[in-house]
């Protein structure tokens, strides 16, 4: 009984920990977020607010950077996944925007793990600190 107790804890664990959609990738590694209500004074639709595992304060907005493999894939994947290109920088990146916010971090994802683009993470904003 002891051991039932013991693999159902440890596979709800892990059930728990995949269903938490709120990450992004950076660098290639997976960045679980926690949603953040401490902010109540700065509620916006424009923008959400999280802590990262590492306990720093991050906010999302609407907008995705993006680096292509190839350039000319910029139409296709603003079409298909029904972005606004807001900057072009060198090097193929580009600044997009998702209209609806609750998007940006699955559209991100979702740019991550397409075969065109090199990487995808949420252009997010941290607070900076004092040297």
């Amino acid at each position: 009984m002891k051991k039932l107790l013991i693999i159902s804890t440890i596979t709800i664990s892990i059930f728990a920990a995949e269903m938490n959609n709120n990450f992004f990738y950076n660098n290639g590694k997976k960045v679980y977020l926690t949603q953040n209500n401490s902010n109540i004074r700065t509620l916006s639709k424009e923008k959400r607010y999280f802590k990262t595992s590492n306990d720093t304060d991050i906010t999302i907005t609407k907008e995705i950077l993006i680096k292509l493999k190839n350039k000319n894939d910029i139409s296709n994947i603003l079409s298909f996944y029904n972005l606004t290109l807001i900057k072009e920088y060198r090097s193929n990146t580009f600044l997009v925007s998702c209209e609806d916010i609750n998007n940006t971090l699955n559209i991100s994802n979702e740019l991550y793990e397409d075969d065109r683009t090199l990487y995808a993470q949420p252009n997010y904003l941290t607070k900076s600190k004092k040297r």
